[in-house]
């Protein structure tokens, strides 16, 4: 059996490097809708770095590139070229799950460095906002609003996408209030949902679940972004796009 599903394992490991390299090639959208499709399908191994080093509780290892730019390392099989790490500091995790850990890191991490010691495919943040606009038809971050946006009530929401979302952030009481906002970056010409939220706990809980509740209610090629509101965010003259507000019984 067990021969059996590390032959898939390695299938997958090597489509996935047929496909970047074919991509390098051909260099077209549909060869990269293939790429990520494929990538987000398929089990990581990341280096574990052995317990909580200066307060770091997520302990990744990091990679740095020549200009300071830091990636966590992630091997498409335990047999990979691994360089210095340890193979039993390996610990096995989907690509969502690992983009959802770099979204929320505290300290600032540019993105994933697949196979480092061999193909060594560099994916930044830009790449994996690509790749969820791509396979999930929205993009999530996390960043505090950057450079200027230029926000303005919707004319109308989609329907049913208020209720839907009350009726999620009832259940769920760490959501203390939400706006649903469109926005425009500066430069750009095309606008896109924005669902600010104030609330408590970690991102990585809440933002997957939002996610699943908004993505039926997009259209094809809208853009979405969910954003955490910071404290010192001013909600003031926002009024008539808040959607919800947590009622303390």
């Amino acid at each position: 059996m067990e021969q059996k599903g590390g032959h898939h394992m390695e299938d997958r490991k090597n489509q996935l490097i047929d496909l970047y390299k074919l991509l390098m090639q051909e260099k077209t959208r549909a060869c990269e809708d293939q790429f990520f499709k494929e990538l987000v399908k398929t089990e990581l191994w990341i280096p574990r770095v052995p317990q909580a080093v200066d307060g770091n509780k997520k302990g990744f290892a990091l990679l740095l590139t020549g200009e300071g730019r830091k990636f966590v390392p992630a091997f498409l099989d335990k047999e990979a070229n691994i360089g210095r790490f340890q193979r039993e500091n390996l610990v096995s995790m989907t690509y969502e799950n690992l983009k959802y850990l770099i979204i929320d890191s505290p300290e600032k991490i540019n993105g994933v460095a697949l196979n480092p010691f061999d193909e060594n495919i560099l994916l930044d943040r830009e790449v994996m906002e690509l790749i969820d606009a791509r396979t999930m038809g929205m993009t999530l971050k996390r960043e505090e609003f950057q450079g200027k946006i230029m926000l303005r009530t919707p004319e109308v929401l989609p329907t049913g996408l208020k209720a839907a979302l009350n009726c999620f952030f009832t259940e769920h009481r760490q959501i203390e209030a939400a706006w649903m906002i469109k926005a425009q970056r500066e430069g750009e010409s095309e606008d896109y949902w924005l669902l600010l939220m104030d609330f408590h706990g970690e991102k990585t809980k809440v933002f997957p679940q939002v996610a699943e509740v908004v993505k039926p209610y997009m259209k094809s090629g809208e853009r979405f972004e969910l954003v955490q509101k910071s404290s010192n965010f001013s909600t003031e003259n926002m009024k008539q796009t808040q959607i919800y507000e947590l009622v303390q019984n």
